[in-house]
């Protein structure tokens, strides 16, 4: 089989010609396209950007956040693994190439147990439920261990493509009366248990409106569910130049959701200056600094990602991704971004993740070589049989730390 990804010169050493008009994947008695390279009519920066492995291979792929896809250049491969190729398969959603070769696979007797875990895995994700259970039975007896187990995490089929995935993202939409949302902001913190909010909409608020904003946000703190922020720096200086415009007790409302901001990103030395105004301007107490509000990660950008009193997961838990990803539905790969601008070493579970479409591969491996650059540590956990090699073919074992799925 062959499979074009991996940016290569050509045998004459020269650069792959642009002249292309499809990069394949072959599986015996058939051919199949998964993509159409051409050259763009436009300038070279319509092409998207190439992601260098370490080892010398690239991989193209579109950026997290990115709303259309570019078209793919065709390159010269060398053939990669056939496991790595039938993971490709099934990234493609070429469901029955990729399970008649595993089953091919496994009727050789001197096969390793990784084709069979494969197709274990592809019949429980496509709820092939007899003929997991046949398949484990012989598993048992050959290999003289216990197979993966048919349970009801995996027993379903297949997130379709337009499913979303659960999210704790939550726009602060400016109304006339900002109340009602505010009420809708705590019922939601509460369901989820985090939340991250995005201010970037807002223009104004009452006072009233951030007093009772603020003590949401303190109820959260002290029930110790995760709030995060976007768009926080641009709102903090909205709420500045209220109090600065009204600087009698009636907007202290305002004053005091500044407080709890202040407190929420770690930034002290404001707090103070702010509570010294606060002091001489109304003649109280301002509020107390608490200990243990989270500092702010370091870096350019990192006031939007805050996560205040958010606690380094375990390797066991981590950021998950589930379901499927696809190029239409990215938003978990830019919900990872921000995790990870929070954390030092970061953590990804795999535990619940279905699939990585074909095309999507590559944004991940984007997302990957990312937070790589910026000197952090990644790992990868519970990786499934059928994801493993798909990773690997991509380069994302030079990335991370890849640790496959324990059998159930």
């Amino acid at each position: 089989m062959a499979f074009s990804i991996f940016n290569k010169p050509g045998q004459d050493g020269k650069s792959p010609s642009t002249d292309a008009t499809k990069t394949s994947v072959k599986a015996p008695g058939r051919e199949t396209a998964v993509s159409k390279p051409t050259e763009p009519s436009g300038p070279s920066t319509a092409f998207p950007p190439t992601t260098t492995a370490p080892g010398g291979s690239s991989v193209t792929a579109r950026p997290v956040g990115q709303k259309s896809a570019p078209e793919m250049m065709a390159y010269d491969v060398e053939e990669l693994p056939l496991l790595q190729e039938i993971a490709v398969m099934y990234a493609a959603d070429h469901l029955d190439i990729a399970q008649a070769l595993l089953k091919k696979l496994v009727m050789d007797k001197t096969s390793s147990p990784q084709p069979w875990l494969m197709l274990l895995d592809l019949y429980k994700l496509r709820n092939f439920k007899k003929e997991f259970e046949d398949l484990a039975m012989t598993y048992t007896v050959k290999f003289e261990r216990s197979p993966p187990t048919w349970n009801q995490q995996t027993d379903q089929r297949e997130v379709r493509k337009d499913a979303r995935p659960a999210s704790d993202f939550f726009i602060l939409q400016p109304k006339d009366d900002l109340l009602p949302e505010i009420a809708k902001l705590v019922e939601f913190v509460n369901r989820l248990g985090s939340i991250r909010i995005d201010f970037g909409k807002m223009k104004s608020i009452k006072p009233g409106e951030a007093e009772a904003l603020a003590k949401s946000l303190v109820d959260a703190r002290k029930q110790k569910q995760t709030v995060r922020f976007n768009n926080i720096n641009p709102f903090i200086d909205l709420l500045k130049k209220i109090i600065s415009d009204n600087p009698s007790k009636e907007f202290a409302g305002i004053w005091v959701l500044i407080f709890e901001l202040y407190q929420r990103q770690g930034m002290q030395s404001e707090f103070e200056d702010l509570g010294l105004e606060y002091a001489m301007g109304f003649e109280m107490s301002p509020p107390s600094w608490e200990a243990g509000a989270a500092p702010p990660p370091q870096g350019a950008g990192a006031e939007a990602e805050q996560a205040a009193g958010e606690p380094e997961p375990p390797a066991t838990q981590g950021f998950a991704l589930r379901g499927s990803i696809g190029v239409d539905n990215i938003t978990q790969l830019q919900q990872l971004m921000n995790h990870a601008a929070a954390h030092k070493e970061v953590h990804i579970n795999l535990a619940e993740l279905q699939r990585i479409e074909f095309a999507a591969t590559g944004i991940l491996i984007d997302a990957l070589t990312k937070i790589t650059a910026a000197g952090k540590k990644i790992v990868l956990v519970d990786v499934s049989e059928l994801v493993f090699p798909l990773l690997e073919a991509f380069g994302a074992n030079r990335l991370a730390v890849l640790l496959r799925r324990k059998a159930q």
